[in-house]
């Protein structure tokens, strides 16, 4: 059987990143849902996606947005490992509706389903309609990953998504990256007439393309052996 270049070079990439210990790089914020007018349905979320081939603990790390992030105890993530290839949600601003942890997973459940791993963050701030940042963070403050998005992305019926990790926000099309609808909730503000309305996303599944995922894990691998070296 002729093996080619291309073939080669991906399986050196699978075997590299085999080796390479578990690394917060690995960890991408993929898609997020900063609301829509009137009622959302859910409190803000982000999903963050593991893209290593190892499995990877949230324990240590936070979640803050803006522009220039910060920690505090209450901006922790959950002390939850996320597997190899796994989508994990986290809830956050839930406060601001005066909701409790329990009660955000209720209401993100009702919207989207059972069977996603999901959990819920005191701190850290809701995502803006006009525009914003939401970050990944280690115990230093240092930025494991940032997603940034326009206003001009937002205030439709669709989460925004970035499938392949590499920071560019798109909203969601259903069928594209594994995006479904979610039962509908009550909503009597974004269109005149409609009471209730449904969301495009795929919160807890992600399919990124098949070149944008051998790039990253070329990426990652080499990340890994610059480590190594050092």
């Amino acid at each position: 059987m002729k093996i080619t270049s291309a073939f080669c070079s991906l399986l050196a990439c699978l075997l590299l990143a085999t080796s390479v210990a578990p690394a917060f790089a690995a960890l991408k914020i993929t898609e997020v849902y900063p609301g829509v007018s009137g009622p959302d349905g859910t409190s803000d979320w982000i999903e963050i996606t593991n893209f290593g081939a190892a499995p990877i603990s949230l324990d240590g790390l936070f979640y803050d947005d803006g522009g220039s992030p910060t920690i505090m105890a209450d901006q922790a993530l959950a002390d939850i490992t996320v597997g190899a290839g796994e989508s994990v949600v986290a809830l956050v601003d839930f406060e601001d509706d005066g909701n409790t942890p329990a009660g955000a997973v209720a209401d993100f459940q009702a919207v989207w389903g059972t069977g996603i791993t999901v959990f819920a963050v005191t701190g850290g701030g809701g995502l803006g309609g006009g525009g914003d940042t939401a970050n990944i963070l280690d115990g230093a403050g240092s930025i494991i990953d940032s997603f940034t998005y326009s206003g001009a992305l937002t205030n439709t019926v669709s989460t925004l998504f970035d499938t392949s990790g590499m920071g560019v926000a798109k909203q969601s099309v259903f069928g594209v990256g594994g995006t479904f609808v979610s039962n509908p909730f009550a909503n009597d503000s974004l269109f005149t007439g409609i009471t209730e309305i449904a969301l495009t996303g795929s919160p807890g599944v992600n399919v990124p393309e098949p070149a944008a995922a051998s790039l990253l894990c070329l990426m990652l691998a080499a990340a890994g052996v610059s480590r190594r070296r050092r």
